[in-house]
């Protein structure tokens, strides 16, 4: 029997950032959304995956999964302030082994923007423990998971996919070269001070720029992350004074609502002279208002621009891909394996307990008739009689039961005790 897992959610496959960002569920509301998903019975664990390029419900449904994910779909609908008739058609819906299928490919990171990155395996392992810490997840998606995360290992191990791979902030950095050419010597302006905007320091460094500017609502955060890398920390208050400085800002903040408004960003432009200025906005919701995009001068790209650039990352890990899907199809028959035994080993447990149960009491008998057996033709005799009681105490109530059965217990038996038609005729 395969597990009632399920996944219901949303991707950059299928929705555009205006959807996604409605969807998406800051970490402080993420376990009022688990304790909504949970309190139905109909879903007994759940954990809520919300990047910036997807968001996913992975769940363990108690009796079928239909009722689990028509919940989860409210569920979703009622973050984004959607009905379900409204948000459905935006959601992919798997359940039992496409389930774990999905959940195994979005650990190797084949469901990925960027294919081969490898942040989306810590953040599957941060969502299942704030999931633990809410008490929304227990022992079934452990257990899924844990196998999730060895096949993400294998991917990496044994394929190349993870070669030189990049991921949102790094391709964020390759979007401002292709508008600025090398940044050598340019001036970026980092807004926020989260894993995104430490990801995209590292690789602005590595990039050869040399001075950039760490924005963020909490000063010490962002001279923690400026210090680490030789930069310079601002108040959030200084942010359009610096801005209006910069030539490249790429902005990752976990605010609900645009921190840059477009008549801030037209002042902005004014004061540059028009001057270009690149902005890559890799946050969902998104940090920076659409309109700024019409602005002379100013380079909007948000999270779904990014696939244009990555479409040759693509293309060139393609047979890494390829290798990476056929462990994926390994491992989820060896899961599928080890679902099917685990199900069945109490049946075969209780089998084995019955079967001996009913021929131990002849051994017992027997065992004392031959200790008084003469030769060794006695002893065969009491052996033969000895075989042919156990064999009819255990197949007393199978007989019965074929005799008042019909044609499929019949041809189960036959598959059971491996018995061909023709042992069944007499002739």
């Amino acid at each position: 029997m395969t597990p009632l897992c399920y996944v219901v959610g949303t991707s950059w496959r299928d929705t555009e950032i205006g959807i996604r960002e409605r969807l998406a569920c800051p970490p402080s509301e993420i376990p009022t959304r688990l304790n909504q998903l949970t309190s139905n019975p109909c879903v007994s664990e759940a954990l809520i995956l919300s990047t910036c390029n997807r968001v996913e419900v992975l769940g363990i449904a108690s009796e079928s999964t239909l009722g689990a994910i028509r919940h989860t779909m409210d569920t979703l609908a009622s973050v984004g302030g959607f009905s379900r008739s409204q948000v459905e058609p935006y959601l992919f819906k798997w359940d039992e082994m496409e389930a774990v299928r999905h959940t195994f490919s979005v650990a190797s990171s084949l469901d990925s923007l960027v294919v081969g990155e490898s942040q989306i395996l810590g953040q599957l392992k941060q969502a299942f423990r704030q999931a633990s810490e809410v008490g929304s997840a227990g022992v079934a998606l452990e257990k899924l998971l844990n196998r999730a995360y060895r096949v993400a290992k294998r991917v990496r191990s044994e394929t190349g996919l993870s070669k030189g791979a990049a991921n949102v902030s790094s391709v964020a950095v390759d979007l401002a070269e292709r508008i600025h050419g090398d940044l050598k010597g340019k001036s970026v302006a980092v807004v926020g001070a989260g894993k995104m905007s430490t990801l995209a320091v590292r690789h602005m460094r590595s990039a050869g720029v040399s001075h950039f500017v760490c924005i963020n609502r909490s000063l010490a955060r962002a001279e923690k992350l400026a210090d680490r890398f030789g930069g310079v920390a601002r108040e959030w208050k200084d942010l359009e004074k610096v801005i209006a400085t910069t030539d490249v800002v790429i902005t990752s903040t976990g605010s609900s609502e645009p921190v840059l408004l477009a008549k801030k960003m037209k002042r902005v432009m004014r004061s540059r002279r028009y001057e270009p200025l690149v902005v890559v906005d890799i946050a969902v919701p998104r940090d920076v208002e659409t309109a700024a995009g019409e602005i002379d001068g100013l380079y909007l790209f948000n999270v779904d621009d990014l696939e244009r650039v990555v479409a040759g990352n693509l293309a060139e890990r393609q047979s890494a891909a390829n290798d990476a899907q056929l462990i994926i199809d390994e491992e989820l028959k060896n899961y599928s394996t080890s679902i099917t035994s685990s199900a069945t080993t109490p049946a075969v447990k209780a089998l084995r307990h019955h079967f001996h149960s009913l021929a131990q009491p002849e051994v017992d008998k027997f065992r004392k008739r031959l200790l008084r057996a003469s030769d060794d033709e006695q002893r065969a005799a009491i052996l033969e009689d000895a075989v042919r009681r156990v064999t009819n105490k255990l197949l007393h109530a199978p007989t019965v039961a074929l005799k008042n059965g019909d044609e499929s217990l019949l041809k189960a038996t036959q598959q059971l005790f491996e018995i061909a038609e023709s042992e069944n005729s007499d002739g």
